[in-house]
């Protein structure tokens, strides 16, 4: 078996069980807030969002709550990135960083780890809401 770069919990709580459980509170949040209506059977929708009659037609699993205000739903992904550059797999395993066009001793390595983190937020009509971003040194 290969190593695994991700958390064992990770695979471990990831089991569709979960994920039903999961989306059932969401979904239970969005009907009780307005975002959202249940409606009266299942039915199948195309990439579109449109209601389809057959399942060849549809995209993905039957769909049983509408979202009645998209623009309200807002979904946030925190990404992320590290600015120091001593494990990117460049010769000898170091970066350095100086002035533009020169050589020599007025280059430094690049040895603290800098992170900073960007938190972009859209509405579920895939609109951006707005772009928080934190710095985070250690």
């Amino acid at each position: 078996m290969r190593a695994s770069k991700k958390d064992n919990n990770r695979t471990l709580w990831g089991t569709f069980q979960n994920m039903e459980i999961m989306y059932d509170v969401i979904y239970g949040e969005l009907v009780d807030s307005g975002v959202a209506k249940v409606l009266p059977e299942p039915v199948w929708v195309d990439v579109d969002g449109n209601k389809v009659d057959a399942e060849a037609e549809a995209h993905g699993c039957k769909v049983a709550i509408e979202l009645v205000h998209p623009n309200c739903f807002l979904m946030g992904d925190e990404t992320g990135c590290n600015t120091n550059m001593k494990t990117d797999g460049h010769v000898g395993g170091k970066k350095h960083m100086g002035e533009a066009r020169t050589r020599g001793c007025n280059k430094r390595a690049i040895a603290t780890d800098m992170h900073f983190a960007v938190l972009p937020f859209t509405n579920a009509l895939g609109e951006p809401v707005s772009a928080l971003c934190s710095h985070i040194c250690f």
